[in-house]
């Protein structure tokens, strides 16, 4: 007879609200219930309200991590809409920034798994390496996160040619620490093999099966990435491979990972030394740094290869200075269909492992639903349902409150 054991909603593994139903058996996980946690920010909804110009700024911050990468897919929608393209130099900045993102968030996750396995000397050494890529990030762009580089049309800031040496400079020691240090220690330490490989492998029939995205799908050994499938901004060209592994354990995630930050260094590299000059905006999108526009009727799918996998927008415009519709699927909610087959089969000690080597973000994939307990039937809220249960709940709670402070 198997027993339950609850992980989370707040655990010290997991960093927002999940929880995770292990069925075990002994120390074995038999089966999986999962309960997603809800963090409510409700970024489409307001980003419906905002004009062309504005949402950006809530697009950006999907993800405290790989944000840039949000504000490039919208926007790159909008340009569609607008069938303008940004100059050459600002499709080179904004390569250099989306591949700098990828380097920092690489190298937190696995720094954080080795927070997990206690290892808090690797933790630090890997986080102070990181720092010096947000630096960088500061540098270019006036902050470490939320860059704010990229708008209609362009980019918002040049690199000028006295950072290029410095740029370098953190690549090549991001790319020695990143060969002599991190894949060394991931090839050849016992007590980290014996806690990634062979463990929570995910096939390659189960990663198209359940179509997980980013190093999850490509740790299965699916050749999968849309900086190649639908090339955008300068990855066309630059030469770089995608990089895949057929193990699916959870070694082969975070291998993927390493490997593709010695990938990123070599995409800056190429872009810093073959940076052309030139504008840096398009000069029909200059008044719209102040201004929106008014972006034609129609509607339009926007990708891009986030650090976590694929990242897409849905935009749809009625020809105002506003989007009418706006929809984001984050890599994290395909990746949540592989937690049952990641877990079932797994030693209930290594659940924490590997649930990091998804790399998951609860707060991106803002999605929920009602569930009648009674009936189990569940249901999707339309936006007035919304409206009426808020108002109704804010009354609840006022008129609760009031008769506090009366002693009623």
């Amino acid at each position: 007879m198997s027993s339950i054991i609850p992980v989370g909603p707040y655990h010290p593994a997991l960093h927002e609200p999940l929880l995770i139903k292990l069925y075990v058996e002994g120390e074995l996980v038999v089966d999986v219930d999962i309960r997603f946690g809800h963090v409510h920010r409700g970024i489409e909804w307001l980003g419906e309200r905002r004009t062309w110009i504005q949402v950006p700024y809530l697009a950006e911050r999907i993800c405290g991590i790989c944000g840039d990468v949000h504000r490039r897919t919208y926007i790159a929608g909008v340009e569609k809409l607008l069938d303008i393209e940004p100059p050459p130099r600002a499709q080179y900045i904004r390569t250099i920034m989306l591949e700098l993102e990828r380097i920092h968030s690489h190298l937190l996750i696995i720094a954080a798994l080795y927070h997990a396995m206690s290892f808090d000397a690797w933790f630090m050494q890997i986080m102070a390496i990181r720092e010096k890529v947000m630096d960088l990030c500061e540098m270019i762009s006036g902050n470490r996160k939320h860059y704010a580089m990229s708008v209609i049309g362009g980019v918002r800031r040049d690199i000028p040619d006295e950072l290029k040496p410095k740029i370098l400079k953190v690549i090549q020691e991001v790319r020695d620490y990143t060969r002599k240090v991190i894949i060394p220690v991931m090839e050849s330490d016992k007590t980290y093999l014996a806690r990634t490989r062979g463990v929570s492998v995910i096939s390659y029939g189960d990663a198209l099966k359940y179509h997980l995205a980013g190093p999850t799908l490509r740790g299965s050994g699916v050749y999968s990435d849309v900086r190649y499938d639908e090339p955008y901004e300068v990855y066309p060209e630059v030469e770089w491979e995608v990089v895949t592994h057929p193990d699916g354990d959870n070694w082969a995630r975070m291998y993927v990972r390493a490997v593709e930050v010695l990938v990123s260094c070599d995409i800056i590299e190429q872009c810093v030394k073959k940076m052309p000059s030139g504008d840096i905006i398009h000069p029909k999108a200059k008044p719209w740094l102040r201004l929106p526009p008014r972006v034609p009727e129609g509607e339009v799918l926007s990708r891009s290869e986030a650090p976590r996998g694929e990242v897409v927008h849905y935009i749809r415009s009625a020809g105002g200075d506003r989007p009418d519709r706006w929809r984001v699927r984050v890599p994290t909610y395909a990746n949540f269909g592989g937690i049952k087959p990641l877990l079932v089969g797994t030693h209930v000690a290594d659940v924490p492992i590997s649930y990091t080597t998804i790399d998951p973000c609860l707060s991106c994939t803002n999605r929920f639903e009602i569930i009648d307990v009674k009936t189990g039937k569940s249901k999707i809220l339309t936006e007035t349902e919304m409206k009426l249960l808020s108002r109704k709940y804010t009354k609840y709670l006022r008129d609760g409150v009031n008769k506090k402070i009366l002693n009623i």
